[in-house]
């Protein structure tokens, strides 16, 4: 008999990805190790909690020594939650309370032809162009009503017509006015106008199942997102689970009884299946694109923006390609001491000079004490027949909100599991 320790499944790494889906097979009876060669959980969705470790992590760039001292929460993928959209249903499936853990962000915007224009669910009249767009809930209301969207199966040119239909019935003929009916219904997602129908009805749908009575249905975690995975990993360990950190993992063996082998340091163990994000398996991924992120350090808030506390804005760009995304923290999510706020511009790499694509971003925020900006690889798994059990997870894209990573968590569930994960019925 080896010494090492059984487990259903390893998480190696504590990112979102691993934790969720860690946490999904632990509520389903599962015994899952999460391993984690840093000494903080999260992975990239972890909380930087000073500026002195965020210009430790990014050094020769802009210093800002004044406020080194002061207590921020920096997160490095900055990702909000849009109502009860599929990431706040799963991390309630999970057993996480996602309603004490987030406060709401206060403000969303649009940036369309230079202006700042604000997306409100309960807005009844607000104009763009002299067209009038009626409420967001109304429109969202019509579309399911009007086309069974709630459980639509229909073709891409169905939806299309369908969309096109509802669009000129409640006057959106403008681009202008369709931009800001579909970012507003997204909360500020990747996809620019381009977003096909079928996606777009998703949002809709997604859109009716938030909390439309409140002016926005965004929010973000207080402490930032490390604060959620360490809530995940409660929620696991409770179950039975272990989270063990810095353990660098010094071998991987793949071998008898269609195990996997498991060293770090002083930990043992092995299981059939392993969990694990890109930097574990580098040869099991390829690069598929790039995301340029900002973070400016802001002791005002961003200008035209009421004086917001939180917001976040979306601005198409003009190729139809993605957005980029910009989200503001401050004291009210406790991300930032009194007076400061933290600002987080990201986009999908389009050129050769990746800093310069998000430095509208920063001139949307006004000045700022520092800047600090990273390029990160969008990795994802090579397919392959997977003999071992290995299932490397993607890394993020330059999106605001969690669908991207839920389809990851999706993909994962059924490769490992043989079926797909079914949501409980949601009222709408």
């Amino acid at each position: 008999m080896d010494d090492f320790v059984r487990y259903d499944v390893i998480c190696l790494g504590t990112g979102f990805v691993e934790c969720v889906l860690g946490g999904i097979l632990s509520t389903e009876g599962k015994q899952v190790l999460f391993v984690d060669r840093e000494r903080f959980c999260g992975g990239a969705n972890g909380s930087i909690c000073s500026l002195a470790e965020l210009e430790i992590k990014f050094p020769q760039q802009n210093s800002c020594r004044p406020i080194c001292d002061e207590e921020f929460a920096f997160d490095l993928v900055p990702k909000c939650f849009v109502g009860r959209d599929r990431m706040v249903r799963l991390l309630e499936y999970i057993g996480v309370d996602v309603t004490q853990l987030t406060q709401r962000i206060h403000n969303n915007y649009i940036y369309i032809e230079d202006k700042l224009m604000p997306v409100r669910p309960d807005n009844l009249h607000f104009l763009v162009e002299g067209e009038q767009v009626k409420s967001l809930i109304e429109f969202a209301k019509s579309c399911r009503v009007s086309n069974g969207i709630a459980t639509y199966r229909q073709t891409e040119i169905d939806c299309n017509e369908s969309v096109s239909k509802l669009l000129r019935s409640f006057k959106v003929t403008s681009e202008k006015s369709r931009r800001y009916v579909i970012h507003g219904l997204g909360g500020g997602g990747s996809s620019s106008q381009a977003q096909t129908s079928g996606q777009l009805i998703d949002r809709i749908k997604r859109f009716c199942e938030g909390r439309p009575h409140q002016p926005t249905s965004c929010h973000y975690p207080r402490y930032g997102l490390g604060e959620m995975t360490q809530q995940i990993l409660k929620c696991v360990q409770k179950r039975g689970g272990r989270c063990m950190l810095n353990r660098p993992v010094s071998n991987i063996q793949k071998k008898r009884g269609g195990y996997v082998y498991l060293s770090a340091r002083d930990l043992k163990a092995k299981a059939p299946v392993i969990v694990a994000d890109p930097s574990y398996f580098p040869e099991l991924v390829k690069v598929q694109g790039r995301v340029v992120r900002g973070i400016a350090v802001l002791n005002h808030p961003v200008p035209n923006t009421s004086k917001s506390k939180s917001c976040t804005i979306v601005v198409p760009r003009h190729n139809g390609d993605s957005n980029f995304t910009i989200n503001v923290f401050g004291e009210d999510h406790n991300m930032a001491p009194k007076s400061k706020f933290v600002a987080y511009v990201s986009a999908a790499v389009q050129t050769e000079n990746p800093q310069n694509e998000i430095q509208a971003g920063f001139n949307l925020c006004g000045d700022a004490l520092a800047k600090y900006t990273y390029v990160t690889n969008i990795s994802k798994q090579i397919d392959n027949e997977n003999e071992h059990h290995i299932f490397v997870s993607n890394s993020f894209d330059a999106s605001a909100d969690w669908e991207s990573v839920c389809d990851d968590v999706m993909r994962l569930y059924q490769r490992i599991t043989g079926k797909m994960f079914t949501f409980l019925p949601t009222k709408l």
